[in-house]
């Protein structure tokens, strides 16, 4: 009887020290993969700031009379190229009109700016916020419709 709760209890530390190594284990592992993702991040946010610069320095040539605000820029850089095209042809298509304001779908209430709608990629709708004054396209903000 007191041999067989030895063996139980020998086996039960045996147990246990398994238990604490594979714990440690584990721990380490999950450090490395937070690192990792940290660090992924990282490089994500470095390369969406970089696009977001190269959008702003590349736009303020080709759309002088257009000011964009920093979001546009930024979701803009996060888009795909594709994606990327069908807002900058949404711009030129504001930039080419004599009148922005009548590509305009409706006039938000509390902002007082003018949307216009356009398509990226997969059929997904997205909204282009404006505001039209002496003459400059103040862009505020870009999302997709489902957003707004």
């Amino acid at each position: 009887m007191v041999e067989n709760q030895l063996r139980v209890r020998a086996q039960l530390a045996k147990d246990l020290d398994v238990a604490r190594s594979n714990a440690v284990s584990a721990t380490e592992r999950l450090n490395r993969k937070e690192q990792e993702s940290a660090a992924a991040e990282a490089r994500y946010i470095s390369r969406l700031e970089r696009r977001t610069s190269e959008l702003k320095s590349l736009w303020a040539i080709h759309f002088a009379k257009v000011d964009f605000r920093q979001q546009p820029l930024r979701w803009t850089a996060e888009q795909d190229f594709v994606g990327r095209l069908e807002i900058e042809r949404a711009i030129k298509e504001l930039v080419d009109a004599p009148d922005p304001v009548k590509l305009s779908r409706s006039r938000m209430h509390t902002t007082h700016e003018h949307h216009s709608r356009f398509t990226i990629p997969k059929g997904v709708e997205c909204r282009l916020f404006f505001v039209v004054s002496q003459g400059r396209i103040d862009v505020r903000r870009i999302c997709k419709k489902k957003d707004f």
